[in-house]
């Protein structure tokens, strides 16, 4: 009789434990539509842009061979010819022009910071980003550290959030933000 009585009572705690469980795991719905646009810079070029919170952002990286006002941004090749630049200057990844729509450009500190401004009108960059897929992302300040670095922040996965300086020659893609 004890033997019957306690299957029966753990029955009914299981029971009691799969129905508590099964009403209590609803799914949640979570809207994960974002609201999207383009935007198109000086040479015709259209990026996706997406709006995070209140903010619209470039969902693609900057593929723009020229400024603003459309004067030129100087295309360089060399990597060693990087080092001596103080003037704006953008490459191609792998300098292979071929992917440079699905990738975009890499740019200096100087392209960046030039007062022609690189972004489409109504945009501003918000800062180069540079990734090391899956570990690092690195951001542009606007403010100088000395003659050749600027201040970068930085971010990882491991939650670590730096702040260092950076070789101004150093190229990086780009994404903007629209201004407010």
């Amino acid at each position: 009789m004890k033997a019957r009585i306690r299957i029966w009572a753990y029955t009914l705690v299981i029971t009691s434990m799969a129905l508590i469980l099964a009403s209590s795991c609803k799914k949640r719905e979570e809207n994960t539509q974002f609201e999207t646009r383009t935007v198109t810079d000086i040479e015709g070029n259209v990026y996706k842009t997406v709006k995070i919170g209140t903010q619209w952002w470039m969902a693609e990286n900057l593929n723009t061979t020229k400024y603003r006002n459309g004067d030129p941004i100087s295309n360089v090749y060399d990597g060693g010819a990087w080092h001596s630049l103080t003037t704006g200057a953008y490459c191609n990844y792998n300098n292979d022009v071929n992917i440079a729509s699905t990738y975009g450009r890499l740019y200096n500190w100087y392209a960046v910071t030039d007062s022609r401004n690189i972004a489409p009108p109504g945009w501003r960059d918000l800062n180069p980003l540079f990734i090391y897929i899956g570990e690092w992302g690195m951001w542009w300040s606007f403010s100088e550290n000395d003659k050749y670095n600027a201040w970068y922040l930085g971010m990882n996965i491991y939650g670590e959030i730096p702040r260092d300086s950076h070789n101004k020659f150093e190229w990086l893609s780009l994404r903007c933000v629209r201004d407010n």
